[in-house]
């Protein structure tokens, strides 16, 4: 098993339209991501939520541009925020 990072931003799902934005400029770093839509909770409001995960290597290089890209969908959904969580995990395709 490799030893991995999994980043999860958790933004607010604004539209389709916005999606597909989104996941336009993940594409343009990462061949592989995962998108899921639920409820979430910001400031006491319910809102439609998105959950974009990404599986990458743990170096600096790729940490700076799952940062770009958490700040391109924050401004993409022209929110003040989004949350990026990092979990270390080891991984293996099979």
């Amino acid at each position: 098993m490799e030893k991995q990072t999994q980043y999860t931003i958790h933004t607010e799902d604004i539209s389709a339209v916005n999606r597909s934005l989104i996941a336009k400029a993940i594409g343009k770093h990462f061949a592989a991501f995962n998108m899921q839509t639920g409820i979430g909770y910001w400031e006491n409001q319910r809102e439609n939520s998105l959950h974009i995960t990404i599986i990458t290597d743990r170096s600096r290089k790729q940490r700076k541009v799952i940062e770009r890209l958490a700040a391109k969908i924050r401004d993409i959904n022209k929110q003040v925020c989004v949350l990026l969580t990092a979990t270390n995990i080891k991984g293996k395709l099979i």
